[in-house]
């Protein structure tokens, strides 16, 4: 049986085949799209946005979808509303749900929900080729969505990458290439997060030491010292890690900042890390650094 994993994406979380990943996303924690591929079909498109009072019409949300699908699929389309009861959720006494069917060119099992405490009105389907549909994989899937943590943290999980930041920091920009993740935060209060991953590190290893990584870091951050940049060895789980800070300038919220990071290199993975920060508490780098997972 194929192992499963936990796919976080802007506070949305789900536990899904280990083969789906995430293939696109739009929006913002307020709004948003994401869907998973298995590298052929789509798998799983997952959909949220604010409700406007304490109780949404969520069968007034999936009749409006009904028509977006009706006119994508050119009137061929079945789509029949059903009991939530046997697609169990998280958290019932927080949360109202609708579940759904439809049959197109594919058919899909879905739910709408809305969570009194977040806020948010989110749309789930599993996708299956015509034939193929699972209601027990469906129900597994969607029985480990949730839409907030109680803890104060958002998980971001993907592409076999995960780490959490603190809520009050939002994504301004994911860059995911092909050997290198990289994800800019940003906060209410000024302060910006920026968490990587580098694949075949050793190859980056080669022309730059672990040492001169925070110096390289902030010159393609084009982030100007406006002071010595103090470094010191340690360990992150038992990897060889650079802790290092330094006061920068550059004006705007940068200045009369400091940036503090903490870049590693896992050898066996053959993967660098690196987490910095400029104006949030004293130990975030740390905090996030603890919470970096990777294989």
């Amino acid at each position: 049986m194929e192992p499963f994993t936990k796919f976080g994406w802007r506070g949305i979380e789900i536990t899904v085949p280990a083969s789906w990943e995430l293939a696109a996303h739009h929006g913002s924690q307020k709004a948003g799209y994401a869907c998973l591929d298995d590298g052929r079909d789509m798998r799983l498109q997952v959909r949220w946005s604010r409700s406007k009072g304490d109780l949404a019409d969520l069968e007034g949300v999936l009749r409006r979808y009904q028509r977006s699908l009706t006119k994508a699929c050119k009137g061929n389309l079945k789509f029949d509303l059903e009991s939530a009861a046997p697609l169990a959720i998280r958290g019932r006494a927080e949360r109202v749900a609708v579940s759904f069917f439809w049959q197109s060119d594919r058919e899909a099992y879905g739910m709408a929900w809305h969570c009194r405490v977040c806020g948010r009105v989110v749309i789930v389907e599993i996708l299956f080729p015509v034939g193929e549909s699972d209601r027990s994989l469906a129900r597994r899937i969607m029985g480990s969505l949730a839409d907030h943590r109680d803890d104060g943290r958002v998980l971001w999980s993907l592409y076999d990458f995960s780490f959490s930041v603190p809520s009050t920091y939002s994504l301004d920009h994911p860059d995911l290439v092909p050997g290198r993740l990289r994800f800019a935060f940003k906060s209410a209060r000024r302060a910006w997060l920026r968490i990587e991953r580098w694949a075949i590190a050793s190859q980056w290893m080669d022309k730059v030491t672990l040492e001169a990584w925070p110096a390289e870091l902030l010159k393609l951050m084009r982030i100007s010292n406006r002071g010595p940049l103090v470094q010191t060895e340690t360990q992150i789980r038992q990897h060889r890690a650079v802790r290092f800070a330094v006061p920068v300038s550059g004006g705007g919220f940068l200045r009369r900042e400091r940036v503090t990071g903490l870049v590693w290199h896992a050898l066996e993975e053959d993967k660098a890390f690196v987490v910095m920060e400029a104006g949030g508490a004293d130990g975030l780098t740390q905090e996030v650094a603890d919470t970096v997972r990777s294989s």
